[in-house]
């Protein structure tokens, strides 16, 4: 698991887990393993035996890395493989109702007008170098 209990994404996975548990008649767990934008659980999942013990549940976030981290110790495309789709739940970006801004353009244009007061409380590091990186371009 990607990300530290009692975020979405691991209370789906428990709620997956115990169906699972159900079903096969044996015990699954969720192991938290969080940070690097969902790296070190997929590559603790990646370097597991092949023995089917192992399984990664994870987000939209973990598509993206490929493009957001130079290096890493797998390549999602040839390492992991999807088995099942679970839930979709929709992203939506918010900002206070002060902020002068109606659409993404507007915000990013305000973004990189007021460098220095533009931050983004969200817990996932993927989303955050996906703003900066908008908000820092030239």
């Amino acid at each position: 698991m990607p990300y530290p209990p009692g975020f979405t994404t691991d209370v789906l996975a428990r709620i997956m887990a115990q169906h699972l548990t159900e079903r096969l008649g044996q015990q699954v767990l969720v192991e938290n393993r969080p940070g690097a934008g969902n790296n070190i659980s997929t590559e603790a999942v990646v370097t597991a035996p092949p023995d089917g013990y192992s399984m990664l549940f994870v987000n939209p976030a973990h598509g993206i890395n490929a493009s957001l981290y130079k290096k890493c110790n797998f390549n999602c495309n040839r390492d992991i493989v999807p088995v099942a789709g679970l839930v979709r739940t929709p992203n939506v970006m918010v900002v206070t109702n002060g902020l002068p801004v109606k659409t993404v353009a507007e915000f990013i244009a305000y973004c990189k007008a007021n460098r220095a007061r533009s931050t983004w409380p969200r817990p996932a590091a993927a989303f955050r170098r996906t703003c900066r990186a908008s908000c820092s371009s030239p």
